[in-house]
């Protein structure tokens, strides 16, 4: 690999210590090719720089020193971070990090790291549990070496064989073996359903309950034996449940708090609703009670 120019990096550490600056502007006045303004932020990174990136734009991020954040301050920080990253579409998290990045920014460089570090750790932690339900059904099958029955998004059912379980730029995917013994892959976040025996119900439409999920639960949520997807964006999923047991479907439902919300019929929306004042009542009931 060729050695740059350190000085191009002393003359990017000077421009970006202006305010912002796009690849464009950077790379013209220096005359240089996309790899090697990369390769100089990297070297930038590399020496202890910390440089934002929006959209086209790269910047500098300098450190105020104006006060010193409290441990529970910091908190408050990696705990807003995690809200966001499961709430919020990919752009969106961007700008809300930057945002909080800024914030940061007032104090020193040590705050930041320790927010950064505490983020990543629980954000890993949150990724893997997101598809827990996943995986615990599909290792069975993978220990076992034998087919089972799921729905991919957009796909009719099909058999596979699990493989083994990757990562890939933070998603999780699965390896598996389709019916012709082809191996392939796909990301849990399109797996919505595994169907662990013959059975097939009968499912009477005009009986389900509409909910909507959203967020990261949209991709990781997992469909049970009486449900189906009805639509879905890149953010919320809809899906009908057939159960007569709607006290029970409810109280799963509770567990997903703000990600998800009973849509239809009107008569299940009603009773769903009462639930949720039912359990906030007895809470406010317990916590007056201490």
């Amino acid at each position: 690999m060729k050695s740059i120019d350190k000085k191009n990096s002393l003359y990017i550490i000077k421009l970006l210590m202006k305010g912002k600056a796009s690849k464009e502007e950077i790379s013209n006045s220096l005359n240089i090719g996309n790899s090697t303004f990369y390769r100089h932020i990297n070297l930038i990174k590399k020496v202890g720089f910390d440089i934002k990136k929006q959209d086209d734009s790269f910047e500098l991020l300098q450190y105020e020193n104006l006060f010193k954040f409290e441990e529970c301050d910091l908190s408050v920080f990696v705990y807003l971070l995690l809200i966001a990253y499961v709430m919020l579409s990919c752009k969106k998290f961007e700008i809300f990090y930057g945002a909080v990045q800024k914030m940061i920014c007032l104090t020193n460089q040590k705050d930041f790291i320790k927010v950064k570090k505490e983020f990543e750790k629980y954000r890993m932690n949150s990724i893997g549990s997101y598809y827990s339900e996943k995986t615990a059904i599909l290792k069975k099958y993978l220990e076992s070496k034998s087919y089972v029955n799921v729905v991919i998004k957009n796909l009719q059912e099909q058999k596979i064989m699990p493989l083994e379980f990757k990562w890939e730029k933070e998603k999780l995917l699965l390896v598996y073996l389709d019916e012709n013994n082809e191996t392939k892959q796909v990301l849990l976040d399109n797996l919505t359903k595994i169907i662990e025996d013959e059975v097939r119900m009968k499912i009477s439409h005009t009986k389900e309950t509409i909910f909507e999920l959203y967020g990261r639960l949209a991709k990781s949520y997992l469909l049970k034996d009486e449900e189906r997807v009805v639509d879905f964006t890149r953010n919320k999923i809809v899906i009908a449940n057939a159960s007569k047991d709607k006290e029970k479907l409810f109280k799963r439902l509770l567990r997903y708090d703000i990600l998800c919300k009973v849509v239809f019929p009107k008569s299940d929306v009603a009773d769903f609703k009462a639930m949720i004042e039912k359990s906030l009542d007895n809470i406010e009931e317990f916590l007056d009670n201490i």
